[in-house]
Parts: structure tokens; C-alpha cells; sequence
């Protein structure tokens, strides 16, 4: 089983500053003419407009970040007419974001909303004041989540997905999730333009106390993950497109119970020198673009590297256990498949390391 490695080395920048002095008793002398420091530093100015009307936006913040060093940042707030300005800027390299409630943020060298920006450098004494950027309106999907006698679900966890392909390969980001009130109502905002997909899941309470008082390994009833339009298989999910400014209501799902089982095993990891190095046991989807399941995780024990992991609804999947110091920059990794059915129970110890 193939172990990847992944190092970075830190770098460490020093300046050291040295001061002039005369000595005493010697003929004075006109100093040297000292540097126009005015000239050697940048400035930064531009515009912020609303994309749909091309109105300036007020009280839009504009972060201007160094890209070399963890310090260097400043923030403007734009004026009546949109505009910000920085001054007195060193020269070198630097992120340029701008953000402000209920628009899409925007950064420097962005082709289009969510894709990555580039780096601003700033020679010295440029003067670059004409940068423009126009800001798209977010989005917001609601809806209700129901139990199977229609009744409104308190607690639920709803979460937006949207794919993308770097590498030729599909990857899934997504929104916090959101959790359902006790009207079962839910409301995922400050969604860029795009296509997403929706799910909602539900961890029972009775689940929690099976937890924690279970000696042995059962198989659980609870809710199946639901994706829209209310599919318990991810791969009949279907897409919803959001424009900006959209306030996409009525997306309810009706969850349902099943019996869910437990995959309980055992991880054997090196012996760590650290308190508390990062330990954790993953499962996810084996199908390729699949959709991710939510909360299927948990740390594993640091003493005898045993892990439950409850709740798992039926599907083929990847189990995947991470080892890595807390001083390190080091990940272990080791991953097999597994096939959860209807009534499967994986409980007994399946010993896999990461090396």
C-alpha cells in the first residue's frame, strides 16, 4: 500500500538594519542627500462596481496581502464612489482581494468568479491606479427537510456542492453546512453563479446514545443522505443552477430510515513522538465523481489504534486512515475498498497501516 510524502521547508528572512554615526571631534560635513523614499514606493488605487447595474459599491473591503510573508496586510474600505486606495506600498509581490456582504469576492487576475486570482507585483514607485472590479450578486437556496411522516426535521444538515476539474480530475468543494430550525427551514447563502448539488442528512439523537453506551458493534436505523430531487443514491442527484442574485426557495427533501451500519477496525501507525499528532479514519465514495458523504470521519484511538465509524449508509467505498505529527509536515496514508450493504455490519478488527 503506496504511502505519499509530501515536505516543505519554511523559509526564514532576516533583515539587518545598520545606522550611520560620526564621530566626535571631526569637521562637519553636509550630509549625503538622502533617498526620495516617496519615489520608491508603489501605489495602488481602482474602482469597485456592482456587475449587473455598474453602480459603485460603497463599504466594499479591499485586503491587500503580502504574498512572501505571513505580515503586510492592510485593508481600505471603498468611498461613496467606490474607490480605494493604498499608499506608501512597498515593492514586491502581494494578493489583492475584495470582498463585501452579499457580492461574489473578487481578487486580482481572476478570469472569472471562484477561479484563482495572481499575484500583484509592484515595482518600485509604480503607480498603478486604474485597476476595476465588478462584483456579482450571491445566491441563496432554501428549503425544508421532512422525516418520513412529512414532519419538519430540527437539526438537519443541508450542504451545497459544486464540481470542478483540476488535473483532468473531478473535485467537490462546498459550503459550510447548514443546519435546519425547528420549522425544519434551511438557507444556504453567498452562493457564487454556478451549478450545485444539494444534500441533507440527519444524525438521530438515539444514535448518540448507542454511541456511548454499546459494548458490542450493531447496525443503527437512522436517516439515509438525500441529495436532490430527494434520491438516496448519489448518482441520480441532479443539479441546480443558481444565477446571481437568485433566491431559489422550495428545495424539500423527505429523509427516510434505514438500517445503517458500523465500520469498526483497527489502525496500526508508527509511535509518534508528539502529544497529539493528527489522527483520523475517513470513508468516501469509490465510485469516481461521486458525491462526498457527510461526517463519515473519526480519530482513531492512540493507544491501541482501534476506530468506530457508525451511521454508514449502504455503498462502495474507500477507508482511508491519515497519520501525521503535530511538528511534521508529513502525511502517512492507507487506503482499502469496502462494501457496505443493507445489513452489513463491518465490525470485526481490519488491521491496516499506514507506512
Amino acid at each position: 500500500m503506496g504511502v505519499e510524502f509530501e515536505m516543505r521547508s519554511p523559509f526564514i528572512f532576516c533583515l539587518l538594519l545598520l545606522s550611520p554615526f560620526e564621530s566626535f571631534g571631526q569637521i562637519p560635513t553636509d550630509p549625503p542627500a538622502a533617498p526620495n523614499a516617496a519615489g520608491r514606493l508603489a501605489t495602488v488605487a481602482g474602482t469597485v462596481l456592482r456587475l449587473d447595474t455598474g453602480e459603485p459599491l460603497k463599504k466594499a473591503t479591499v485586503s491587500l496581502a503580502n504574498h512572501t510573508e505571513s505580515e503586510g496586510y492592510d485593508e481600505e474600505a471603498t468611498d461613496d464612489q467606490g474607490h480605494f486606495r493604498f499608499e506608501n506600498i512597498e515593492s514586491g509581490s502581494y494578493y489583492l482581494t475584495v470582498s463585501r456582504n452579499g457580492y461574489v469576492n473578487a481578487q486580482y487576475g481572476q478570469k472569472k468568479a471562484g477561479s484563482p486570482g495572481a499575484v500583484l507585483t509592484l515595482a518600485a514607485g509604480q503607480q498603478m491606479t486604474d485597476l476595476l472590479f465588478k462584483l456579482s450578486r450571491t445566491a441563496a437556496i432554501a428549503g425544508h427537510v421532512f422525516d418520513e411522516d412529512g414532519e419538519p426535521l430540527a437539526g438537519a444538515q443541508v450542504s451545497v456542492f459544486r464540481t470542478s476539474r483540476r488535473d483532468g480530475k473531478l473535485q467537490w468543494s462546498g459550503q459550510q453546512p447548514s443546519s435546519t430550525n425547528d420549522l425544519g427551514e434551511f438557507r444556504v447563502y453567498d452562493l457564487a453563479p454556478g451549478r450545485y448539488y444539494v444534500s441533507a442528512s440527519y444524525r438521530t439523537a438515539e444514535n448518540a446514545v448507542f454511541r456511548s453506551r454499546l459494548t458490542k458493534h450493531k447496525n443503527l436505523d437512522g436517516y439515509l443522505p438525500t441529495y436532490y430531487p430527494n434520491a438516496t443514491d448519489p448518482a441520480k442527484a441532479q443539479t441546480i443552477w443558481v444565477h446571481a442574485g437568485d433566491e431559489i426557495r422550495s428545495i424539500d427533501f423527505l429523509l427516510r430510515r434505514a438500517h445503517l451500519a458500523t465500520v469498526a477496525g483497527k489502525v496500526v501507525a508508527p509511535v509518534w513522538s508528539s502529544a497529539e499528532p493528527s489522527r483520523y479514519v475517513s470513508i468516501y465514495p469509490r465510485e469516481t465523481g461521486s458525491m462526498p458523504v457527510q461526517d463519515m470521519e473519526a480519530a482513531y484511538d492512540k493507544k491501541d489504534g482501534t476506530f468506530q465509524i457508525r451511521g454508514v449508509p449502504p455503498g462502495s467505498y474507500y477507508i482511508m486512515a491519515s497519520f501525521r505529527e503535530r511538528d511534521s509536515s508529513n502525511w502517512l496514508h492507507a487506503r482499502r475498498e469496502i462494501d457496505v450493504g443493507n445489513v452489513l455490519n463491518l465490525s470485526d478488527n481490519v488491521p491496516f497501516c499506514p507506512r
